[in-house]
């Protein structure tokens, strides 16, 4: 969305004057989590160590030769080893992997249990560079495409689950995946529609960009990746983003949607020719799910961050609050999220929603590793 009118880091963002407000902003480690054991149905789980580097450069190297396309293949039962359009490629091999050491770990290892009730399709696509990518949930684009073009009004379809499995990330990469529990479009933002906390509080979950890296949510979540790293704070927008070198501003990840019986309208199999399948000197598996180390989780019944720490966890592996301001004179910044797609998809008249942020909002933007959870407010202006 009018990427020439991105701002600058540089940019001193609008701010309000002082007023009281209740602003909170909570951040874990990974270690803080190691050793609960987050359900599947939580709304957001993020795990480190998931996937080898050998194999996050050898996926690398897959998307690459794949393009940008959107692509979907059809989970294999037992110990087949073809899709019902031919060999499954790298990407394909690991993605089954790791939903498969998900659903084994949530069925107690039961395989054939884990197998029936799997989700059947997963859509996948690639991106190697960090760009700014609007506030949005995945559906089923070419039924949504198809109701547009019929003007009918029909409810969007979306995704089981949505994940994003990270390779590659450049040393000057500030690019979160941002996450809105139980928001689903930009008008609930406003409206707070399906929002399970306080009436005037939107929850933000920032998740950093790290190489061997799984995150996984709801599949209606509103989700976004800002550029700047500080662009929802930022007044105007001004200059260029760098691509290049891409040690430097690479994010390399693929992302991917799980699916029941049916899947999204049009999207095709890969049938390349003298596709690599990896069966010769690629690593196709992920790591066992009890090697994973778990960085975040954010459960269905979870009011704060706090009740998702393990009670068998050390006290000492768990970091404190980054700050909380209960009561007290904060800065209030002026946020704006920006929105992606037309009007029906926004669920809201104009590009962005206007809220209220503070400095705990850049705090969690810019972290390196840790996994945030921010509170925004609603905004007067």
């Amino acid at each position: 969305l009018l990427l020439g009118l991105i701002p600058t880091s540089s940019l001193l963002p609008l701010v309000s004057s002082l007023s009281t407000a209740r602003t909170t902003a909570t951040s874990l480690s990974s270690s803080a989590l190691s050793c609960s054991s987050p359900s599947n149905d939580n709304i957001v789980s993020v795990w480190d160590n998931v996937v080898p580097k050998s194999t996050c450069q050898s996926l690398h190297e897959e998307a690459i030769k794949l393009g940008l396309g959107h692509f979907i293949f059809q989970r294999r039962t037992d110990d087949d080893d073809c899709n019902e359009n031919g060999e499954y490629n790298v990407i394909e091999r690991v993605l089954d992997s790791i939903l498969t050491q998900l659903e084994e770990q949530e069925k107690g290892n039961n395989k054939k249990e884990a197998k029936t009730k799997a989700s059947k399709y997963v859509e996948y696509w690639t991106r190697r560079e960090w760009r700014h990518i609007e506030a949005h949930a995945d559906v089923d684009e070419n039924l949504a495409k198809q109701q547009d073009q019929q003007q009918q009004k029909d409810a969007f379809r979306y995704p089981k689950q949505g994940h994003v499995l990270y390779l590659k990330v450049g040393t000057n990469v500030h690019g979160p995946t941002c996450i809105f529990p139980h928001i689903t479009t930009g008008g609930d933002l406003k409206k707070h529609k399906n929002n399970d906390d306080d009436s005037d509080k939107v929850n933000l979950v920032t998740v950093p960009a790290v190489e061997g890296r799984l995150l996984r949510f709801q599949g209606n979540s509103l989700h976004a990746v800002p550029r700047p790293t500080d662009l929802w704070t930022l007044s105007f927008v001004k200059g260029s983003p760098k691509f290049e070198p891409e040690e430097e501003w690479g994010r390399s990840v693929i992302l991917f949607n799980t699916w029941g019986d049916e899947p999204p309208l049009d999207v095709p199999y890969d049938k390349r020719e003298g596709k690599s399948d990896g069966k010769d000197n690629v690593n196709t598996k992920c790591r066992p799910h009890e090697e994973w180390k778990s960085a975040f989780f954010l459960s269905p019944s979870s009011s704060s961050l706090l009740d998702n720490i393990n009670e068998d966890c050390n006290a000492d592996d768990t970091t404190n609050y980054d700050s909380v301001v209960e009561e007290e004179e904060v800065r209030n910044i002026r946020t704006k999220i920006w929105l992606l797609g037309n009007q029906r998809r926004r669920n809201h008249l104009d590009w962005n929603i206007r809220l209220l942020g503070s400095e705990s909002l850049r705090e969690a933007l810019y972290q390196d590793h840790v996994v945030s959870k921010v509170t925004l407010d609603q905004s007067p202006y």
